[in-house]
């Protein structure tokens, strides 16, 4: 039974499968959430089912887009009470990108940062993208204090007592609301961090700090490097408390409608884990990371071994490369340029998405992004008291949009409105018509995301030669030909799980804890000297999985349910960034590896040159503990009608310099495929839009993605 698209109960208008009323055994069902900083996207399957959900979020109060969420299945699917939907369901996993927005806009806990005596202008000063100090930690809350010769052993030292009670209280009064400890670089800077946490809460305790956690760098990396270590844990610190409270607020609001299993929190390395399992800053960008996990499934069906990713979101946009069907991982940065230690899928986080507010600056000069609309008010086009012009709004002037169907007629539109605004705020101060100015929008948007792709490819030489473009997320669909134009691509990739992308990466990953450890293997590709090294490699990995053997028992798993995979972090002279090398096996057996690692790596790098990667290093490695849950099978939507069903008309669509041209609308759900949809052309659904350019053609295949082409004419 299909519920009618026109059914006042379908918060999904295109018809997709769904269970039969009353609710039949038909398996258990699959939960998954990816919560943006504008809206919340899900999937429920089972078998034979797939449904796709889009909510607005509720930053203040995450359980309430949740619980709009389950509502939405639970009328959808006929259910009659929730408490039996959440029976019913075997898996509820949850990944965000709100830490990750909260720093784009500084929306974040002021910071007080505790420094060992002769860093603190080192950390002040160190390089990043904007000018003045780092913007996390103000200048007048990062103060050093004396530990002679980096010694941990404070107690008894009534001096440096004083100092560290005059300190803290330094910081208090000056507003922090989290403070952070960081020791020097010595071996022992866990040992004196945590004594003066110590000595800290002997003189301040929990009661009389209230709210205010005291935080130690050794709780969240194992960097060598100080700058490393300290930016990493002030980055947590500053996602800590606002992630902590959301995701023990959602989990007691899942128990107390009768979900008895563990929230699992997507993390951004690409596993999951419980919420006690898992750290704030596990959690930046999981949404999007997990995206990227999801291409993986997709990417060898079209050949895409070497495509550049974007997930345009409400807030940002997100992007990633996969390189010889492999997830190209980098640095991550503190949203400023600062390095810190969590490799990333994600090479870059753009402050462009649906909700991107723009203006023209003092010099007359547009600008779109970083800011945000969000939710609510949300873009001026919603009607609840937005006053500033946003992409969304750009999209429904120039005609990508329909007044009537966004998001599947379930939210109200007004394009008036947003003409409105665009006048007032753009068009008149730039001189130009209000078309005009949503597309000189539009256009900005495109450039700012694609001189990123640009920049992250520019960086790694010729390691990242891409062909073409995969473009997911809610706004994906409606930049995606114009960005892989802007980079002079072949081809742009997108899916029907578009606008719900980070909700189905996160459907693909089962429980992992990702184990980091630091290496210096000299001379790895030198095979006349690699048996020490393979030895050396294999002990500490068999160490590090009796860690995680102990950390997934605690998960409730059995040894005999745990896999393990294992990387390798390679380096060598000049390279730049290091790559990343999958092993076939955890361990490494020199005659059988051995030659099989160093053709990776030449085959990776491109190189030719027998001594560089005799050079080369495994600098570190990252083991993988894996133990399976549920994940939702692949269910393509099908036809309600037939092709002819499927087109709804033409909308004309501004292209710039007075002229419109009429775009023929398909509804994608309706189209019998595999089809070719020539353009101009627009397919709409309830949660995304795919605009197709003149001389361009998508090709959708039997599960409904597509591939465009022939798109010069953007």
């Amino acid at each position: 039974m299909r519920i009618s698209a026109n059914d006042p109960l379908n918060p999904n208008p295109a018809g997709h499968d769904v269970m039969p009323d009353p609710i039949r055994p038909v398996g258990r069902l699959l939960v998954d959430i990816d919560v943006g900083g504008t809206f919340t996207d899900a999937i429920v399957s089972s078998e034979g089912l797939v449904r796709f959900f889009k909510v607005d979020t509720t930053p203040h109060d995450l359980s309430k887009c949740l619980q709009d969420v389950f509502d939405s299945a639970v009328r959808a699917l006929r259910v009659p009470h929730l408490r039996d939907f959440l029976e019913r369901t075997q898996v509820v996993r949850l990944s965000t990108s709100l830490s990750m927005n909260s720093l784009i806009e500084r929306k974040t806990p002021t910071c007080g940062l505790l420094l060992e005596k002769g860093r603190r202008e080192q950390y002040l000063n160190q390089p990043h993208s904007h000018a003045g100090p780092f913007p996390l930690v103000a200048e007048d809350l990062a103060v050093e204090l004396d530990l002679p010769d980096g010694k941990a052993a404070l107690r008894g030292n009534i001096l440096a007592e004083d100092e560290v009670r005059g300190k803290v209280r330094l910081l208090m009064d000056g507003g922090a609301q989290i403070i952070l400890v960081s020791s020097g670089g010595h071996e022992r800077y866990a040992e004196t961090e945590q004594t003066l946490r110590s000595i800290i809460l002997r003189y301040y305790p929990l009661h009389f700090l209230g709210s205010v956690p005291i935080l130690m760098s050794s709780q969240m990396s194992a960097a060598a490097d100080y700058l490393e270590r300290t930016n990493t844990a002030v980055l947590n610190a500053c996602c800590h408390g606002a992630m902590a409270r959301q995701f023990y607020q959602i989990e007691e609001y899942l128990r107390r409608k009768g979900y008895a299993k563990p929230l699992l929190v997507v993390h951004s390395n690409g596993g999951s884990a419980s919420v006690a399992k898992s750290k704030a800053i596990q959690t930046i960008n999981s949404g999007a990371a997990a995206g990227i996990f999801g291409v993986i499934r997709f990417a060898g069906n079209y050949g895409e071994q070497d495509p550049a990713y974007v997930d345009v979101g409400g807030t940002t946009t997100e992007i990633g490369f996969l390189r010889g069907g492999e997830i190209e991982y980098f640095p991550s940065h503190a949203g400023d340029g600062l390095r810190v230690d969590l490799p990333t899928p994600l090479a870059s986080t753009v402050g462009i998405g649906g909700g991107s507010i723009a203006l023209v600056d003092r010099d007359g000069c547009l600008q779109v992004g970083p800011k945000s609309a969000g939710a609510f008010p949300g873009p001026a086009c919603y009607n609840l008291g937005g006053e500033r012009p946003t992409l969304t709004d750009a999209y429904l002037i120039l005609g990508y949009l329909d007044e009537d169907y966004f998001l599947g007629g379930q939210k109200s539109v007004s394009k008036e409105t947003a003409e409105k605004v665009f006048r007032e705020k753009l068009a008149g101060p730039m001189g130009i018509s209000c078309r005009d100015a949503a597309r000189a929008v539009m256009n900005k948007a495109v450039e700012t995301v694609g001189r990123a792709v640009r920049k992250v490819c520019d960086s790694t030489g010729s390691r990242l030669d891409i062909r073409s473009l995969i473009a997911v997320g809610g706004g994906g669909g409606c930049m995606g030909a114009e960005l892989a134009r802007f980079l002079h691509l072949e081809r742009c990739c997108v899916f029907r799980q578009n606008a719900v992308f980070g909700a189905y990466g996160a459907g693909c990953m089962d429980i992992t804890h990702v184990y980091e450890r630091r290496l210096d293997l000299l001379r790895f590709g030198d095979m006349s000297v690699p048996a020490e090294n393979f030895r050396k490699l294999n002990a500490a990995v068999a160490e590090t999985e009796r860690e995680a053997c102990y950390d997934m028992q605690s998960e409730g798993f059995d040894p005999g349910e745990i896999s393990f995979e294992l990387q390798l972090e390679i380096t060598a002279p000049g390279m730049g960034l290091p790559c990343r090398v999958t092993m076939p096996t955890p361990f490494i057996w020199p005659d059988r590896d051995g030659p099989r690692l160093i053709e990776t790596i030449q085959r990776r790098l491109g190189e030719e040159d027998a001594e560089r990667i005799k050079s080369c290093k495994v600098v570190r490695y990252f083991l993988r503990a894996l133990a399976p849950v549920p994940h939702p099978k692949r269910v393509a939507p099908g036809p309600e009608g037939n092709s002819a069903d499927a087109h709804k008309g033409s909308r004309r669509v501004y292209i710039g310099d007075g002229s419109t041209l009429e775009f023929e609308v398909f509804e994608w759900d309706l189209l019998t495929v595999p089809k070719i949809v020539t353009g101009p052309a627009i397919l709409e659904s309830s949660d995304t839009t795919v605009v197709v350019p003149t001389g361009g053609s998508l090709e959708l295949d039997e599960d409904y993605n597509g591939v465009i082409r022939d798109f010069t004419s953007c």
